[in-house]
């Protein structure tokens, strides 16, 4: 008895030694966030918003949008619902024959929800292919009324002893890239106007632009593209942010840079245009980090100098424990989370997209002011909307607020269809 009592107290030592490890805390987590445990779900009925899906063909496997206030136009990046999971190297799926041959940016009347593809002219694609592979993006609004798009493109990889797409990507692994469209204005057409190719933007997700200064980037894998090393990134940690500056007339383009790291499945980052700092949604970790850029408000626009100009700082986090997808910024700077309560069933959704509909979690984030309408450095994070059978709302990795018609838009990387829901202040 004695020596069975003297290996349990070992094992009970061991057991709490290994669970201080960090490896086997990231793991918990990721484990926890995944199947929701400790949760309560609701259903879409405990809430008085009224939504309805939009059912239309060219608004399917939306992952991202982006509303444009200066021209009163939602853009989508939508794509083919049953071959997202053929060609989705960030989740390791290198089937470059399934690729979809469908992704455009979709253009939503905000009042009649009417939706328009829009043509691209002057991109080749691949190989001369003609295929853009979309997911996250964003957009500027530019002074003379025209709209640039910032997409992340899943590009693959070329063997270049042939000229065409090599045909073991699981070995070699993507060469994404973002490529920059210019929308003028009165068009609907879709101009290419650049891309911007680095070695740093490895494992790209989406794209926060600052007007003047460049792009920041969120790699959710971090810099390894492939192998176990990618496949246990999001426990490891090793997801990262980097910087491509703004290509200045008649130069070339300089060097991105990582300007932060350490980061579990680092998400659907956002700019914000009330404190210029970054939000940065750790699927992975749960919550959202908020990093301060080097460049401030004020000189958004010049041209910086120097070593580190553009490392980010860590000030905070927005602590709550769920798998936060895409972030996005309404008219009055209030923040809105596109949440998976059960991280895991979206991967179920990869497979069936007609058939398996996630359960999905929308949270707004406000910044609490003090009586003298000061921001006091801390923020509210209230639940919205929450859908537990995945009834009405797609399994949601985007949602953006219009201010001005109270509506809620929300779109799933796989769903297909997207859901529009009434009187959100």
């Amino acid at each position: 008895m004695a020596t069975l009592g003297g290996i349990s107290i070992s094992i009970a030592i061991l057991v709490a030694a290994l669970s201080q490890l960090p490896f086997v805390k990231n793991l918990a987590t990721f484990v926890i966030l995944g199947l929701g445990i400790g949760k309560t779900i609701q259903p879409i009925s405990d809430f008085e918003h009224q939504c309805r899906r939009i059912n239309d063909p060219l608004l399917q496997a939306c992952e991202d949008m982006w509303l444009s206030e200066a021209s009163r136009q939602l853009f989508l990046a939508c794509s083919d619902p049953v071959l997202r999971g053929q060609w989705m190297p960030g989740e390791g799926h290198y089937n470059t024959t399934g690729r979809s041959t469908k992704d455009a940016i979709i253009l939503l009347d905000l009042d009649t929800l009417e939706a328009t593809p829009l043509p691209v002219s002057g991109f080749t694609g691949t190989a001369d292919d003609g295929i853009i592979n979309l997911t996250g993006f964003t957009g500027l609004d530019k002074e003379d009324g025209s709209v640039e798009l910032y997409i992340t493109n899943f590009r693959p990889s070329i063997d270049w002893l042939t000229g065409h797409i090599a045909t073991d990507q699981a070995a070699v692994g993507a060469n994404s890239t973002i490529e920059v469209f210019k929308l003028h204005h009165g068009s609907k057409v879709l101009e290419h106007i650049r891309t911007v190719a680095d070695p740093r933007i490895a494992t790209p997700n989406r794209v926060a632009a600052v007007e003047g200064h460049g792009l920041y980037i969120s790699n959710d894998h971090g810099q390894t593209k492939t192998g176990i090393f990618s496949r246990l990134s999001v426990i490891l940690r090793t997801g990262d942010v980097v910087f491509c500056p703004e290509i200045v007339e008649a130069q070339s383009q300089a060097p991105c840079e990582i300007v932060s790291s350490g980061h579990g499945y680092p998400n659907g980052l956002i700019y914000s245009a009330v404190d210029g700092h970054i939000y940065l949604p750790c699927s992975s970790e749960g919550g959202i980090k908020v990093l301060k850029s080097s460049i401030s408000q004020e000189d958004a626009t010049r041209t910086l100098n120097g070593s580190n100009k553009s490392l980010l700082e860590a000030l905070d986090k927005i602590d709550f424990p769920y798998v936060v997808d895409n972030l996005s910024e309404d008219k009055n700077g209030v923040i809105w989370a596109a949440v998976l309560p059960r991280g895991i069933e979206i991967m179920r959704q990869f497979d069936q997209p007609f058939r398996h509909f996630p359960s999905a979690t929308v949270f707004k984030i406000t910044r609490i002011l003090e009586e003298s309408t000061e921001w006091n450095g801390t923020y509210a994070v209230e639940k919205v909307l929450e859908d537990r059978d995945g009834a009405i709302l797609p399994g949601t990795t985007t949602v953006v607020h219009d201010v001005a018609t109270k509506k809620l838009f929300l779109s799933g990387v796989v769903s297909p269809f997207i859901t529009v829901c009434e009187g959100v202040v």
